[in-house]
């Protein structure tokens, strides 16, 4: 659970400043 937590929130942070 924990190892897809952090993929999900690492790939998202990349995403919401990529998209601004």
């Amino acid at each position: 659970i924990e190892g897809m937590c952090r993929s999900t929130r690492a790939s998202a942070v990349p995403v919401v400043p990529d998209s601004e």
